[in-house]
Order: C-alpha cells, then structure tokens, then sequence
C-alpha cells in the first residue's frame, strides 16, 4: 500500500524522507532536557554539592534542546506537509485522467 502511495509524490519524495529526519532529530532533542533534570534531581537526592555553574550549564542544555526539538519538529511538519498535499494533488489529478474516461451512458 506504501508503495502505491508513494507513486503519486513524484518529485517530493525527497521531503517526505527530511521530514522523516527532522522529526526523528526532534525526537532526540526532546529526549534531552529529561536527562538534564535526572543529573540534577540526582545529585539532590544524595545530597551533593551542585555548583551554580554546572546548574546554569545544565539547564542551559535543557533548554537548548528544547528550542532545538521546537525547530526540528516544526520543520518536519512543514516537509511533510508539502510532501502530503502535493501527493494529495497528484492523486487528484490522476484520478480526474480517470474519471475523464468513464462513460456516463445507462446500459
């Protein structure tokens, strides 16, 4: 079936496979900031010292890959939008070739 579809994307087919990209980066950078606040919500626990400029270093990297996975996913979604309405368009313009071909005579 994925085939079938992928028939019809004619030349976006190249922003079909960067959305793919962009999101699964996003997807990694969002993972991020998770891990940020574990090293932090750690070292609390077992009552380490955290010093100002590891806390500001870590959060910064938070919120870096935050800004980071907002861009990404956001230009994924654009990728695959163009890639999904000029297939819808191509779909449509294919299937009125069709449609031009039937008759419209009762037997």
């Amino acid at each position: 079936m994925l085939k079938k579809a992928f028939e019809y994307v004619g030349e976006y087919k190249a922003y079909t496979y960067r959305a793919i990209v962009y999101i699964l980066l996003g997807i990694v950078f969002s993972i991020i900031p998770y891990f940020c606040m574990y090293r932090i919500v750690d070292a609390l626990l077992q009552y380490q010292r955290i010093t100002m400029p590891v806390l500001s270093m870590t959060i910064g990297i938070a919120l870096v890959s935050l800004l980071l996975y907002t861009v990404l996913n956001v230009k994924g979604l654009q990728q695959s939008h163009i890639a999904a309405y000029n297939t819808l368009k191509n779909l449509r313009i294919s299937l009125s070739g069709e449609i031009r071909k039937i008759t419209l005579r009762y037997h």
